[in-house]
Order: structure tokens, then C-alpha cells, then sequence
């Protein structure tokens, strides 16, 4: 991120000073998203002279590539026995994006079972995650609270699981 956030100021005092402000909108384990307000040319003497452009400028920190893939995962919240169903939207060495069927706190940390196909067998996976995010205009749509969760605690046998079939999906 550190690295993006260089070359874009960079490439802005390039531009003769044109950056006029940069507001950090979001930072969080998954990405930072960089809002700029104001871009173009202020060296113009009337405001009419001056170009400004508004956008949102998304960088994705990422240590894992992320596979889309539907699987079934059960879970359950750390202090509760009750298990729930629910569903991933992608898998990665890191976590995975998922569809709860009930809104969930962000931190809030989970066991959950992920179950993998490998051939004709289906291969369980326990780990504990914690959620790192959520999607709540979502849920309007599809009645799922779409969110993102990292692994917290995961054996390396599990590890050792994933990576081989997060491999046979990318081949």
C-alpha cells in the first residue's frame, strides 16, 4: 500500500502540485481505499481554469489470491454450541469470503468447518476465523450478510489441505 500511496503522490507533484487533498476512507486487513477530492490543474489563476476531477482510487492488500469457489462451511460462535450453515463466495490461504445467513460483529470469531472436495472424497477442514468485515446493503438483495473472515487459528495439516486444493482449482 505504502508503495502505491508513494507513486500516486509522486505522480502527482509531477502533475505541477495537482493533488489538492487525499482523505484515507477505509484501512482495514483486506484493503485501504484512497478517496481523492480534489485533482487537476491548480495553477490556473480563475476557477474556471481549473480541471478537478473527483474518484475513488481502490488497492486491494491482499497476501493470498483469492479462488472463487462455493462450498459448504458449518459454524458456530466460540461461546455457543448451536452450528448454522452457511456458504463461501471465495477461498484463499488467508480466509474467505462468505454468505451467513444472520448478521454477525466484526472481530466476532467463529469455528468453523469448511468442507473441501477432493476427488470423490469431502474433506473437513476446522479452523478458527474471525470476521473482518461485512456487507450490509447485501442483504437487501439476497438476505445473506456477505462477509469476509481470516483464519486465526488453523493446523498446518488443514493448511497443508487447502493449499493442495486451492492448486487443483487454479490448474
Amino acid at each position: 500500500m505504502d508503495n502505491c500511496v508513494t507513486h500516486l503522490l509522486t505522480s502527482c507533484r509531477l502533475c505541477q502540485n495537482s493533488l489538492t487533498f487525499v482523505s484515507f476512507l477505509s484501512h482495514n486487513n483486506a484493503r485501504d481505499v484512497i478517496v481523492i477530492v480534489g485533482i487537476g490543474n491548480s495553477m490556473g489563476t480563475k476557477e474556471k481554469d481549473k480541471d478537478f476531477r473527483y474518484g475513488i482510487i481502490d488497492f486491494e492488500r491482499r497476501g493470498y489470491p483469492r479462488v472463487k469457489v462455493r462450498l459448504p462451511i458449518e459454524y458456530r460462535r466460540v461461546d455457543s454450541a448451536t452450528k448454522q450453515s452457511a456458504r463461501t463466495g471465495n477461498v484463499s490461504e488467508g480466509g474467505f469470503g462468505i454468505f451467513f445467513p444472520e448478521r454477525l460483529e466484526i472481530s466476532e470469531q467463529l469455528k468453523v468447518k469448511l468442507f473441501l472436495s477432493s476427488g470423490p472424497d469431502l474433506v473437513a477442514i476446522d479452523a478458527l476465523v474471525e470476521v473482518v468485515w461485512m456487507d450490509m446493503e447485501a442483504v437487501e438483495s439476497s438476505g445473506e450478510y456477505r462477509s469476509g473472515v481470516k483464519f486465526i487459528d488453523i493446523s498446518e495439516e488443514a493448511v497443508t489441505k487447502l493449499k493442495a486444493f486451492l492448486q487443483d482449482l487454479l490448474r
